[in-house]
């Protein structure tokens, strides 16, 4: 009985044990940043969205034309005509890589109130194989940067 109890916690313990990634997972809940740009040659926008810090940020760069098609999700880079996403937090700088196993995703959409941005991913310090985590996040941008974002 002591034995199958023991071989049981051992079992639960090895299982809690392989679930944690290790792997950091934040959360971004304010624009500060939208700017014009372009990409792949096509009228786009960039924004930084951070957790309320200067140092913590993600950027995030989209097509404009992306706007209230559905959630674009980019694997291993492969939508790169469409977004572009990193991560820049505790003064470490974090990608999507082909060779590893990052994604990114975002959605905008118009709202009544503006227009609603939702961004998540994993991204990586290729250098060493350190991995974080954007948990879903959902930001509503208000007044003049509406503008830039759907025209």
């Amino acid at each position: 009985m002591i034995k199958k109890l023991v071989m049981a916690l051992f079992v639960v313990s090895a299982l809690v044990g392989c679930s944690d990634s290790g792997n950091k997972e934040v959360t971004v809940d304010q624009a500060r940043l939208i700017t014009d740009t372009t990409l792949g040659g096509k009228p786009a926008v960039s924004m930084s969205l951070s957790e309320g810090s200067h140092d913590n940020y993600m950027s995030v760069t989209f097509a404009k034309r992306i706007v209230d098609v559905g959630k674009i999700k980019s694997e291993k880079r492969e939508q790169t005509q469409l977004i572009s996403m990193s991560v820049d937090w505790d003064g470490k700088h974090y990608v999507e890589s082909s060779k590893h196993d990052t994604w990114s995703s975002v959605k905008v959409s118009k709202k009544p109130d503006g227009v609603e941005v939702s961004v998540s991913g994993r991204f990586v310090r290729a250098a060493t194989d350190e991995y974080i985590d954007v948990s879903p996040s959902t930001l509503m941008i208000e007044g003049s940067d509406v503008e830039l974002i759907t025209n």
